[in-house]
């Protein structure tokens, strides 16, 4: 979550946040342990980095959050890597499938699936509103032709226009289901 008015000094650094399904996140209220008059704002994010930098970001499906699917911020002052966001699945969030936030982000984005997001932009199309330094090989706004959305079976059929759109990645060997990658072309 995203602490408004009161700093805890907490940041992310050098960390990894894979494999995860993340879904349905909505809820604001009082941090327990935060100091006095802190609530936490955390208005649905799926995935949200806040002050941290070098964090990867890769296979998460992250869809149905009331916000945000995937939203990252550096903080230079403690590392001068950039955040990286690869191979994720992001669908159906009520705001950005993946953003990050504040001038000067270099975060990186590559080969991620971003659709039926209700944010205004996507970064994978219009990274000047995002704020994102790269990105390449994402699917974003087109159909992906998943097996079975509505039963959350997000796997992709044969006739995916993302299939062999990705690049080989050295930071990511496997995939969501442990399968060795690059596959195929």
């Amino acid at each position: 979550p995203e602490y408004r008015g009161c700093n805890l000094g907490k940041r992310l650094i050098d960390a990894t946040i894979e494999n995860n399904f993340i879904y349905s996140n909505g809820a604001t209220g009082p941090h327990p342990s935060g100091p006095t008059g802190c609530r936490v704002i955390n208005y649905g994010t799926g995935i949200e980095v806040f002050h941290g930098s070098g964090n990867i970001i890769r296979n998460n499906v992250v869809f149905a959050n009331r916000l945000h699917g995937i939203r990252v911020r550096e903080d230079f002052l403690v590392s001068p890597t950039p955040n990286a966001v690869y191979n994720n699945t992001v669908v159906g969030n009520g705001g950005l499938g993946i953003g990050s936030y504040y001038a000067g982000s270099l975060t990186i984005v590559r080969n991620n699936i971003s659709y039926m997001n209700s944010g205004t932009a996507d970064c994978g199309s219009t990274p000047d509103v995002c704020r994102i330094e790269v990105t390449s090989n994402n699917l974003v706004g087109v159909d992906p032709r998943f097996l079975n959305a509505a039963a959350l079976d997000f796997h992709l059929r044969d006739d995916s226009p993302a299939r062999d759109m990705g690049e080989a990645l050295a930071e990511v060997t496997n995939d969501f289901d442990g399968v060795l990658r690059p596959q195929g072309a």
